[in-house]
């Protein structure tokens, strides 16, 4: 454009001035169009990127769990101080709670975090980690995690045999040979596993639960219904010697074992970084 005159250069009438810009504008609108385009794309690239990153067969007893929003993901659970490495807890995972409630085949996310709980503890859980950067916009983690339960680990240390002519009881208590730690004091309380020696039919006069959605987990939370099952319940033994001393706490899991089919694998309150586990009820 010559600044004398205010004409584009090589424009001879006030018809071609126009066109001219006319074009130029065109061609401006289509690159920031096709900048706009870029952005998406590489936002959609980013999120076909997530990747495998590593896997982990045990986690760290006392690891974290807090309530979070994942933005687009909806809510999840955030998990700190995971690793038995503590260079690895740099960096929390999170759990869509979609996910965990698959995971859990529950329908309360305080009954899955519970059950994450007290399966860690039991050295019961396996984490299939994820990574992707972007995850991490909006304050999220970079990581994610999908649990995995050993459920046959969890009650490898209940053996019937051991309960010779005790057969008129209607359930049995054993020690697990696992200590959960609430994150207060010193001390932990022992795992125990309670099992009803009769397995529950399903009432056809009750209202039908629905079926649970991983039909491979052997474990079944309240809200969910199999047609054949023992009823199991989390209680923790009391321990006079911690500091300060802990008190029995009764149910903080209940559970089923689905016993209608061969299956493939034989209330927390979290606030203020505290892992104390409530009691849960069946009608929950």
């Amino acid at each position: 454009m010559d600044r004398l005159t205010g004409r584009v250069s090589g424009a001879t009438t006030d018809e071609e001035i126009e066109q001219m810009e006319a074009d130029q504008k065109t061609e401006e609108s289509a690159a920031e169009g096709t900048e706009q385009l870029k952005a998406v794309m590489l936002d959609f690239a980013a999120m076909k990127a997530r990747k495998v990153a590593f896997f982990r067969e045990n986690l760290n007893p006392y690891m974290m769990c807090e309530n979070v929003d994942l933005g687009d993901a909806g809510p999840g659970i955030r998990v700190s101080h995971w690793s038995l490495e503590a260079t690895e807890n740099i960096n929390a995972i999170d759990i869509p709670s979609d996910v965990l409630l698959r995971a859990c085949n529950a329908k309360s996310v305080d009954h899955a975090v519970s059950l994450l709980k007290v399966a860690v503890a039991m050295e019961a859980v396996s984490l299939l980690i994820t990574h992707n950067s972007f995850d991490a916009r909006g304050g999220g983690s970079a990581l994610r995690g999908v649990p995995f339960f050993n459920v046959a680990k969890m009650v490898a240390k209940f053996d019937i045999k051991d309960f010779s002519g005790s057969s008129k009881l209607e359930s049995l208590c054993n020690d697990t040979g696992y200590e959960y730690y609430d994150g207060e004091g010193v001390g932990g309380q022992k795992i125990q596993l309670r099992v009803t020696l009769a397995a529950l039919v399903k009432d056809n006069s009750l209202p039908e639960l629905p079926e649970p959605p991983s039909k491979d987990l052997a474990l079944v939370m309240p809200g969910y219904g199999v047609s054949k099952a023992y009823q199991c319940s989390i209680d923790l033994a009391p321990n006079p010697d911690a500091e300060p001393p802990k008190e029995r706490v009764t149910g903080v899991l209940a559970f089923q074992l689905n016993a209608s089919k061969r299956s493939a694998s034989a209330g927390l309150s979290v606030s203020g970084g505290k892992r104390k586990l409530c009691s849960m009820q069946w009608n929950a």
